[in-house]
């Protein structure tokens, strides 16, 4: 492509020739190259995305590497097993708070029967006791 600039720049202009088969090829050629030119940019900008991205990969894979050996799993499988579906984690967190509400209410009934154990602990049975 960069072998091809110095022959598009000895080309005379179109508007310097007369229209004719031959300066519509030459402004095709123009065209063309531009294209290549072009598309050559952006090739490297994809190059260089595409670098930019792997690094960035590389980067997140040992991160991941270093808290996966400081975790209870023994590899990746054993990870990826444990992970779980959107509906299984919703589930398993309504679970959890209707496990919390019943320990609430074990608690308050727990709490109320313990008062009314010492409400009746405090209270004079000799009579009860002589029926």
């Amino acid at each position: 492509m960069q072998q091809l600039t110095p022959i598009l720049e000895t080309l005379p202009q179109s508007d310097e020739l007369p229209h004719s088969e031959e300066t519509v090829a030459l402004e095709n050629w123009r065209q063309v190259h531009e294209q290549c030119l072009a598309l050559q940019s952006q090739q490297q900008t994809l190059q260089q995305q595409e670098a930019l991205a792997a690094q960035s990969l590389q980067k997140a894979q040992a991160q991941f590497d270093t808290a996966l050996q400081d975790s209870i799993f023994d590899d990746q499988q054993a990870f990826l097993a444990a992970l779980m579906d959107e509906q299984t984690l919703t589930q398993l967190e309504q679970l959890k708070q209707n496990l919390e509400n019943q320990r609430r209410q074990a608690q308050r009934w727990s709490l109320r029967q313990l008062k009314r154990w010492h409400s009746i602990s405090n209270t004079d049975l000799t009579g009860w006791l002589s029926l």
